[in-house]
């Protein structure tokens, strides 16, 4: 912790690596510049080249970076990071704080107003531990979150007193209170042309690209872990991280009992990749008994409500990795690869705040290569597009020349916890038990005749009734755990 008078920085270490000796926030000496960074810089030798003589040697750490960058490019140093980050720099010379998020939005920044003060975090139950933000429920973002697969877009939240800085944001915070915020990147325009085949070129440009965006996240030694579902995004990453990776590549895959048409086994597709690839394969095949605790333990690592089955999915896969002193590999990515502002919303408020918050908990550090800044750039911009809720012309076209063929013409398949999804057996019993406790009709977030025509439809439940039922129950399981 440091501060003074006006701008305390405080940071809780976890296992993650952050600096030489673990702790945070950094000051600069000479000037009283102080930074904190959550998460990690991928272009630190680019940068360190760019300092020159301002900075020494390879081994200085990422908010030492920060403050360099800081110093010699004003502002505006968060145009030349490249990574996974949100970050906080106190100028105390100018009275000037400075708060930003990176590009794709990977990593997140809490902020709240109260008693003149602006408070920020990483998590939502860190502010709402402060008990000074406003904490009470917003109603219409309630609303929002129910209608839209639980999720709340950036700035809003589920609470009045708490907002999300946007992704690809700088914020500053002037002397007087005065607050600016300042978009830095924003994903390119797709051509209007009516060209649905990639070109060769950008092809091999992706591939490429993609080697890049893997090498530059890769430990010198050790192995990586993947979560593998066998499908193209994570069958693509296993192929590329087994081609550039000279050390061992484990995988783990989840087995769920299917629900009516939905299938929640990936063990079958994923072991065909795994062996194709020799990785150290883990199949996990999960009690349907389990569920119900294992969405409470979910629920504790949320950082925010997250109303989409696929956070139980990697709860389970953080919580299972062989080794969590090693980075995860997600492939998320090409198929939500941003064509304008508001699908870079949808994507920082869907997949990345899932990831950033299910391996938070179980301090694993998460890569997202295909969401580097260069691949979105590429896969954005191809003429070849896509169709509507399908992978990318330009992705699809270089998986057919590096995945077997049963795989890369595998269609995206439906979410991993079907019970979830269906919302069946002991899942259907957890959300007749929250949303019909004492604090959840207190609370009251939807019509009581509203809430029991979603419980006893069952043959609704797997469509939009069954969507926000579920959302809502996680909901009120958020609120009863970090906002009683």
């Amino acid at each position: 912790m440091c501060g003074d008078s006006r701008v305390i920085l405080a940071h809780r270490h976890g296992d993650l690596p952050d600096t030489p000796d673990g702790l945070q926030p950094v000051v600069d000496g000479a000037t009283g510049v102080a930074a904190i960074i959550d998460g990690h810089l991928v272009n630190r030798a680019e940068l360190i080249r760019g300092l020159g003589d301002t900075i020494r040697g390879d081994a200085v750490d990422d908010a030492r970076l920060v403050i360099a960058a800081y110093a010699r490019w004003g502002k505006w140093f968060v145009e030349r990071l490249e990574g996974d980050f949100a970050l906080v720099l106190a100028d105390r010379a100018r009275h000037t704080t400075l708060l930003a998020r990176d590009r794709l939005g990977v990593k997140l920044l809490y902020v709240a107003e109260a008693g003149g003060v602006v408070w920020f975090a990483s998590t939502m139950p860190a502010l709402i531990a402060s008990r000074v933000v406003d904490s009470t429920v917003d109603r219409d973002a309630v609303r929002e979150f129910i209608a839209h697969a639980g999720r709340v877009a950036s700035p809003g939240t589920v609470l009045t007193g708490v907002q999300k800085l946007p992704p690809a944001t700088l914020r500053i915070i002037d002397a007087d209170g005065e607050t600016r915020d300042r978009v830095y990147w924003q994903p390119p325009v797709r051509p209007q042309v009516a060209d649905t085949t990639p070109s060769r070129d950008r092809v091999d440009a992706l591939h490429e690209a993609l080697r890049a965006a893997i090498r530059r996240r890769l430990p010198d030694t050790g192995p990586v872990h993947v979560p593998l579902s066998g499908g193209l995004y994570s069958s693509l990453l296993v192929a590329l991280l087994t081609d550039c990776h000279l050390g061992p590549v484990h995988t783990l895959s989840l087995g769920f009992d299917g629900v009516g048409h939905r299938d929640g086994d990936e063990l079958h597709h994923a072991g065909v990749v795994a062996r194709r690839y020799g990785t150290r394969h883990q199949a996990l095949q999960v009690p349907v008994g389990e569920l119900a605790a294992t969405v409470h333990g979910a629920v504790d690592d949320m950082i925010e409500p997250l109303g989409d089955p696929e956070a139980v999915a990697l709860h389970l896969a953080s919580r299972n990795l062989p080794d969590p002193t090693r980075p995860v590999w997600f492939g998320h990515g090409p198929a939500e690869a941003p064509r304008s502002p508001e699908r870079l919303r949808d994507l920082a408020e869907g997949p990345l705040v899932r990831i950033d918050s299910m391996t938070r908990g179980w301090s694993v550090q998460a890569e997202v290569p295909f969401l580097d800044r260069a691949v979105v750039e590429l896969v954005a911009a191809d003429p070849a597009g896509a169709a509507p809720g399908e992978t990318p012309r330009l992705v699809s076209t270089l998986a057919r020349e590096v995945l077997p063929p049963r795989i890369a013409a595998r269609p995206r398949h439906c979410p991993a916890l079907p019970a979830a999804a269906c919302l069946d057996g002991p899942l259907l019993d957890l959300a007749r038990d929250t949303l019909r406790s004492r604090a959840a009709q207190e609370r009251a977030l939807v019509q009581p005749f509203l809430l029991e025509r979603w419980l006893a439809a069952p043959q609704r439940r797997g469509g939009a009734a069954g969507s926000a039922l579920w959302a809502l129950t996680v909901l009120e399981l958020w609120l009863q755990r970090h906002a009683a």
